[in-house]
């Protein structure tokens, strides 16, 4: 899943370079974190497709928008720029992962405590995803407002 997610976020940033356009990115984003809290707090569990499936368009999503901040630059910025975010999103991922591992040490794949740990992240993950999510409803909202 999270090689296909780094690869998905490697193929949107070239999306993004090649000039197309995804309207309401941040919108999106923030709805996909909210998304992946929700199913994480309620410990839903999805076929292997579908998951696949939604960690491919997240990582569309979240590449489209790290594709901002590298247009107009020429190809050894850019690959190093590639490198760096795939390296850094592949950290963090480990990085959750043995936090998880070190709290709930020798539990199954199943286990209670476990599935408690990945209940509480997940409502962290909401957390964020409101966070993110409060400002574009409000922008979108004084936008139709005003307009």
């Amino acid at each position: 899943m999270l090689g296909a997610f780094i690869v998905s976020a490697l193929l949107g940033t070239g999306l993004h370079l090649a000039a197309f356009t995804i309207p309401g990115i941040e919108f999106l984003i923030s709805t996909s974190v909210l998304g992946i809290g929700l199913l994480l707090a309620f410990q839903k569990s999805l076929p292997l497709s579908l998951s696949l499936g939604l960690f491919i368009l997240a990582g569309l999503l979240h590449g489209y928008a790290y594709g901002e901040s590298i247009v107009g630059t020429g190809m050894p910025p850019l690959f190093a720029y590639l490198l760096g975010f795939s390296l850094v999103q592949l950290a963090l991922a480990l990085a959750v992962w043995g936090l998880v591992q070190k709290a709930f040490p020798g539990q199954g794949a199943g286990g209670e405590l476990r599935k408690k740990g990945f209940s509480s992240i997940g409502w962290l993950v909401c957390g964020a995803g409101l966070a993110l999510l409060f400002p574009q409803v409000i922008g979108l909202l004084l936008t139709k407002r005003y307009s």
